[in-house]
Order: structure tokens, then C-alpha cells, then sequence
């Protein structure tokens, strides 16, 4: 892995990426920011982020907006710019990072990346609404975004309205289970073990991952949105005592998620 890293860090200085603005570059960008934790360049990983953003934005990724392509961007240009936009929106308003963020929600108009496979979008057909039982990898990090932007938005509401935290806290929380309510049913926690979803879960290896994943973030940022009441728990305990509860509750959730997953350690890399 450090090899392989090492390597594409000196292919991409040699290709001249600091001024260069080019798509692959980007690309490249948004795969190797996903390794520096496994190659042990954390502190690399937010400046790499950062010269990612910024020759996106030279490129005119975020405006990529409608779905069958921009000026002179086929279908399939648009959603790789699209998918690679939000790589780094996920990345920015859900990583552990306790700097400020380099992107906005005001800096972008762009829409969540499509939730269809390569070879669905080769075809050219977009329905206008996927059917209930559609499985794609994508699904996935459609949802990613969506808790993005919910965390995203409660961040900025608690800094402008430092006044109406329990109030922000409530309605974070509540757009957070909403998202989890309206998962499709192979993400879903609460599936039905039978004979037709372990022969759906051998076909696609990831929706195990998928979905222990998405549940561990639930929790995770269920409890990180709930927490922000903990000063006026600690002065008043009757108060803010459902958030305390949640906050707890999803505490306690993530911890038997990691020790009841039966997944190997290699299915587990995103978790």
C-alpha cells in the first residue's frame, strides 16, 4: 500500500497537478485521499483534500448540476464530476477534521449523484423514479451525502443560533431518522434474515458492509448532534433529557455494532 502511494503521489507531482487543473487529476485525488490514514499521511490527507476542491472548482465541477450533462459534458462526465463533488463534501462535512471546512453549501449547485450502476447509465435511460426494490452500490453514498447535508446544516444552525440548540438538536435529529427510515430494504438494519437476502448478500458483497456502515454513522452522528446539549445536562440534569438519553443510547449502539460484526477485517475498511 505505502508503495503504491508513494508512487501515485510522484506520478501526480510529475503530471504537474499543483497547475495543471485536469479531470484526472481529481480523480486521482479523490482515490488517494481515501489511503493516506492506511499509508500513515494523516497529516497530508486536508491539504490533499484541499488542492482537490480547488482544481474542481477551476474545472466548474460544482455547477454540474442537471442530469444529462452540461455544455460540452456527456451524460456519463457530468455524473463522474457529480459523484467526484461529493466525494470530497462527504469527506469535508463528515470527517474528524476540527478545522473549518473549505466547502460550503452556498459555493455549489449540484445535484446528489444517481443512485444507478456504470452500465445503467451507459444506457442513456434516467427514469424519472427508481423502483423500490433497486439495488446499487450508489444508494449508498447517496445517503452519505444526505447525512452530510443534515450535519452540514446543524453545524451552521448551531453557530447562528447558538440560542436555539435544543430546537436545532430536535430537528437534526429528527431529519437524521427520517433518512434512516427511508433506506431501501438490502441497507435497512432491520432485515429479515431468509434464504433470498443471503442470496442477495452473496451476490453483492458490499451491502453487508453498506449497511453496517450507514448504521455505525447513524449512530455516530445521532450521538455527536444530541451531545451538543451536554452543557445544560451537566448544570441542569432534568434538562435535555431525551437528548441525553439518545446521545447514550447510540453510544452504547456503535459499541455492540464493532463487537457483534462477524465482518473481516478487509469488509470493514469503511466502517
Amino acid at each position: 500500500m505505502c508503495n503504491w502511494y508513494s508512487a501515485s503521489l510522484f506520478c501526480l507531482d510529475l503530471a504537474n497537478y499543483m497547475r495543471d487543473s485536469n479531470m484526472m487529476h481529481v480523480q486521482a485525488i479523490g482515490i488517494l485521499q481515501m489511503c493516506c490514514h492506511a499509508a500513515g499521511d494523516i497529516v497530508f490527507r486536508p491539504r490533499l483534500l484541499a488542492i482537490g476542491i480547488r482544481i474542481a472548482n477551476n474545472l466548474g465541477m460544482p455547477f454540474a448540476r442537471t442530469g444529462t450533462g452540461t455544455g460540452t459534458r456527456s451524460l456519463i462526465e457530468s455524473e463522474v464530476a457529480r459523484r467526484l463533488w461529493w466525494v470530497f463534501v462527504i469527506n469535508e462535512w463528515l470527517g474528524h477534521s476540527s478545522n473549518r471546512p473549505y466547502i460550503h453549501e452556498a459555493d455549489f449547485d449540484m445535484l446528489l449523484p444517481l443512485p444507478m450502476d456504470d452500465d445503467e447509465l451507459e444506457s442513456g435511460h434516467i427514469p424519472d423514479e427508481l423502483p423500490s426494490h433497486h439495488i446499487s452500490p450508489w444508494l449508498y453514498t447517496t445517503t452519505l451525502c444526505q447525512i452530510a447535508v443534515v450535519f452540514h446544516r446543524f453545524n451552521r444552525a448551531v453557530q447562528t443560533n447558538p440560542s436555539d440548540l435544543e430546537i436545532v438538536v430536535n430537528r437534526a435529529d429528527s431529519e437524521l431518522t427520517s433518512l434512516m427510515d427511508g433506506l431501501p430494504a438490502h441497507l435497512r438494519d432491520n432485515v429479515v434474515k431468509s434464504p433470498q437476502t443471503r442470496a442477495l448478500e452473496a451476490k453483492h458483497l458490499w451491502i453487508r458492509w453498506q449497511r453496517e456502515d450507514l448504521k455505525t454513522t447513524f449512530l455516530l452522528f445521532r450521538a455527536k448532534i444530541n451531545h451538543h446539549c451536554h452543557k445544560t445536562w451537566t448544570m441542569s440534569p432534568s434538562l435535555c433529557l431525551s437528548q441525553r438519553i439518545l446521545c447514550l443510547q447510540s453510544a452504547r449502539s456503535v459499541i455492540s455494532v464493532y463487537e457483534s460484526s462477524d465482518l473481516s477485517a478487509h469488509q470493514r475498511r469503511y466502517m
